[in-house]
């Protein structure tokens, strides 16, 4: 981000984002992800852009599969888990970005790869909803 603006990039965009997925590995703790926030935030301000809005985009448990899956987690995760995970997202970082993205709608409708897992949504496949679907819906009314 720095190069962006060293480069005379700051006039080119309006709004900053963070693609968290190397921040977001843990069901227990916003640690890495507030401090992620904290250090883009950091480096707005040191270019004078601390009025622009920062978003998180494309928020989902990739590192959370409902069974091991080699490179990403030797854990496989519950929907409740799942479901504890988003509210713990949106309640620890609704206040610190101006916006956040989930990624995605309903799992990948075909057989996972390690770029495309059929993990990742708040619905299965066939648009049945899992338990974090409805932490999804609670929170951003």
């Amino acid at each position: 981000m720095e190069d962006i603006y060293n480069a005379g990039g700051g006039n080119y965009f309006d709004v900053v984002s963070i693609h968290p997925y190397d921040s977001a590995k843990w069901t227990d703790s916003t640690a890495t992800l507030e401090a992620a926030i904290e250090a883009t935030k950091g480096i707005m301000n040191t270019y004078g852009d601390s009025t622009k809005e920062l978003w998180l985009t494309e928020l989902g448990p990739y590192y959370f599969p409902p069974s091991p899956v080699a490179f990403i987690s030797q854990t496989g995760y519950t929907e409740s888990q799942e479901a504890s995970w988003v509210n713990l997202i949106y309640t620890n970082l609704k206040s610190k970005c101006d916006k956040l993205f989930f990624y995605e709608l309903r799992d990948y409708p075909g057989s996972g790869t390690l770029y495309n897992p059929n993990w990742e949504g708040l619905m299965y496949f066939d648009y049945r909803t899992k338990e974090a679907y409805g932490a999804y819906k609670s929170l951003v009314k």
